[in-house]
């Protein structure tokens, strides 16, 4: 993390770095050649020979629940996304991006309409509003000026029954959504279908009519699923099979004699959130079975399970596998565009909604705590023709920034809805720019805190008892020391930002008549969200 008021921009190498390895039969060889031909083509289309009479095409790409810190461009000292990092070597990488909201559905509306989640309202997971209809998206805005839209996403919170719909010409759902969450849980994966319906679209769409795309994919969500051979780089005495095999027979001997050892509940425990026991026996009496965890010393409720160092580790390297994997899966839609020739005219903006705990503050998920490892995202844009050279930028861009940033990089006006985001145009351009601060809102599960970030110093604010924490991220990147006491100018410096923004937020939110309409949540939807570990709260085991 850096001071808020800084934006110095560094150059970056334009040395490329790739793993070797292999997958659905294709060589690494075949990937490093359209690796290198698609980056070649992105050189080409830097010169400022752009044809700026025609649109540029923008596509939004939202790898969900991930952690910035975690990604090879960001430094990470393992090799988990090595053509993520070709991407981020020939664009804008921001550090210190910020979100509005720990988990996904407050997060994803924030972004398509530059509104904190206390205005827009769709915040609280136990009474879920959808976004007013008055409110100007993203999609709509382009849509008016003649933009095709489209949206891929995996389900959950990210459908578009909480407004995520509005403007987008097309919105499908999942095969499977209608009945069940079992649909998202049982298959490997949904990242590749995802990723083919994206692709059948560009492929058949008019090349002259400008696009606005936006993909969003739970890969890196728990349950942690990738393949065996991603999960192996990280856990080589991983076998998927005699694990599985071990772990339905415990399920079974539990169902028939309610008596497991410690080790038997240990493996169930690292399975909770590798697979939620997909394809296994169903577990009966699970309120018993988490009581007999407690028997033997072993935490079976999520929300505890970050204190276990074993198991962080475990599913530390289970997340990795997962942006592995979904770093390689990305590569089609690369190709996509360059084999369209639509590479040199399409913004590209990728970005996280939100991080994951994998044991800091002794926490494993996300959605219930504002602390920089959820807050701080990926943000990494890609905008061809414009003058913008590749750099790494010390400087806290804002999810809400994405909105007003397209807008500037297209030269359109924006719609009715005043945003409440600043254009990033001048940052990218190395110009100084005033760093606003950056305002995050946990109202979920219960919890009800805010927390804003400004000029190095974050303060979080629990509503419900008044009680704050006060931390300075240059030097306590890990929010370990309340500084609270120690300075209580800077607290109430912050505690009155925070006063005035809720102040704010609250009368635009009144102009448009947020929170007014439920969304529209079906059983199956319900159910599907249960799956993802959203339904109970943190202490159920998923989907119970």
């Amino acid at each position: 993390m850096f001071p808020a008021e800084s934006n110095a921009v560094v150059p970056l190498a334009t040395v490329m770095h790739h793993s070797p390895h292999r997958h659905n039969n294709r060589t690494t060889a075949a990937w490093i050649t359209l690796v290198v031909a698609f980056w070649a083509s992105l050189s080409a289309c830097g010169s400022e020979a752009h044809a700026q009479d025609k649109k540029s095409n923008v596509l939004i790409i939202v790898l969900d629940t991930l952690r910035a810190d975690h990604l090879s461009c960001y430094g990470y000292e393992k090799d988990t996304s090595p053509h993520l990092k070709a991407f981020a070597d020939r664009s804008v990488v921001f550090e210190g991006a910020q979100s509005s909201a720990p988990w996904t559905a407050p997060s994803l509306i924030s972004m398509m309409t530059s509104l904190y989640p206390d205005v827009h309202g769709v915040s609280d997971n136990t009474n879920l509003t959808s976004l007013p209809q008055k409110v100007d998206t993203l999609a709509e805005v382009l849509g008016r000026r003649g933009y095709a839209t489209a949206a891929f996403t995996e389900g959950g919170y990210a459908k578009a029954a909480f407004g995520l719909g509005q403007g987008f010409d097309l919105f499908p759902s999942n095969m499977g959504d209608e009945i069940s969450y079992s649909a998202y849980r049982h298959a490997p994966s949904r990242l590749m279908s995802n990723t083919d319906r994206m692709l059948e679209w560009l492929e058949q769409r008019t090349p002259e009519q400008p696009f606005f795309g936006f993909f969003q994919t739970y890969e890196i969500h728990a349950p942690f699923r990738a393949p065996e051979e991603f999960v192996r780089r990280y856990q080589p005495d991983f076998d998927q099979e005699q694990e599985h095999s071990d772990c339905a027979a415990a399920i079974e001997e539990w169902n028939a004699n309610r008596k497991l050892s410690k080790n038997q509940l240990r493996l169930m425990q690292r399975h909770l959130l590798h697979c939620a026991f997909v394809g296994m026996p169903e577990l009966q009496h699970a309120q018993e079975w988490l009581a007999s965890g407690a028997e033997h010393d072993v935490e079976l409720h999520r929300s505890r399970m970050g204190e276990d160092p074993d198991l962080v580790n475990w599913v530390t390297n289970l997340y990795d596998a997962e942006i592995a994997y979904t770093d390689f899966e990305m590569q089609r839609l690369w190709r996509a565009l360059d084999e369209s020739g639509q590479i040199d005219n399409t913004i590209v903006i990728v970005v996280s909604d939100h991080g994951e705990s994998l044991g800091d503050h002794e926490q494993l998920e996300h959605g219930s705590t504002l602390y920089e490892e959820l807050l701080n995202v990926a943000f990494i844009v890609h905008a061809p023709g414009r003058g913008i050279e590749p750099a790494r930028i010390q400087y806290p861009a804002r999810t809400i920034d994405i909105y007003p940033t397209v807008l500037e990089l297209l030269d359109v006006g924006s719609g009715a809805t005043q945003l409440q985001g600043q254009s990033l145009v001048d940052v990218m351009h190395g110009k100084p720019t005033p760093a606003p601060p950056s305002f995050a809102q946990a109202d979920a599960w219960g919890i009800d805190m805010h927390a804003v970030l400004d000029d190095g110093w974050r303060l979080i604010v629990d509503n419900k008892t008044d009680a704050k924490e006060l931390y300075h991220l240059v030097e306590d990147p890990k929010e370990s020391n309340n500084l609270l006491l120690k300075h209580p100018d800077v607290a109430q410096r912050l505690a009155t930002a925070i006063a005035k923004q809720r102040a704010t937020d609250a009368k635009l939110r009144q102009r448009i008549g947020a929170g007014q309409d439920a969304a529209e949540v079906d059983e199956a939807t319900q159910k599907e969200l249960q799956g993802l570990g959203y339904g109970h709260g943190h202490d159920q085991m998923s989907g119970d």
